[in-house]
């Protein structure tokens, strides 16, 4: 599949750079409490998972869930294979290269953190088609939650989205604000079945 210009472009960037967001772990793991079956062994995968320290933190609390994470930057992937404590698998990849090739209902869990951000909305149509497909039961993102924001420092944050609505075959469960940044919300969607 060729990708547009301007996502291509993004990836080059990102494979580069990084950041880490203070905080989020425990905006998500507020978010997701009760939310994971832990009554049995169960999938997350992580979009954009910089070196794990999310995926980290929700296996300490959920010894049923498998995670696994990817993300395209060198050094994220670098840092995450470096660290004895992660006993997850992350891979290097592009995220939208990474949902295309998974086949449907891959995860039951999906998240992304100040992830979807930095990706071009020129693949948004990829995105509402295959983040829905991979995901069994639930979608959680910790994101910008108003499209047009104008802040960061301009490198960073630079596509917005209007989230409710945004993924066919999902609804939206809840939306937490972010206790650690402005602008952001964790949104929970539950498979609608259509």
């Amino acid at each position: 599949m060729k990708l547009p210009e301007e996502h291509r472009r993004e990836v080059r960037f990102w494979r580069k750079d990084t950041q880490d967001f203070p905080g989020q772990e425990t905006d998500i793991l507020r978010g997701i409490e009760g939310r994971i079956d832990g009554t049995r062994e169960v999938t997350l995968h992580e979009l954009g998972c910089s070196r794990g320290k999310n995926l980290k933190a929700i296996r300490k609390r959920y010894k049923n869930v498998r995670v696994s994470g990817n993300d395209v930057s060198v050094w994220a992937f670098r840092e995450s294979v470096r660290d004895p404590l992660m006993d997850s698998t992350v891979i290097q990849e592009d995220t939208v290269e990474f949902l295309v090739r998974q086949p449907d209902g891959a995860f039951d869990y999906v998240l992304t953190s100040a992830h979807l951000e930095h990706i071009s909305n020129s693949v948004d149509g990829i995105l509402q088609e295959h983040i829905p497909r991979v995901v069994k039961r639930k979608l959680f993102i910790l994101e910008p939650d108003s499209v047009g924001d104008k802040y960061g420092d301009g490198k960073h944050h630079k596509f917005g989205r209007e989230y409710r609505g945004f993924f066919p075959g999902m609804e939206v469960e809840d939306v937490l604000p972010s206790k650690h940044a402005d602008h952001y919300s964790f949104f929970v969607f539950r498979k609608t079945g259509r």
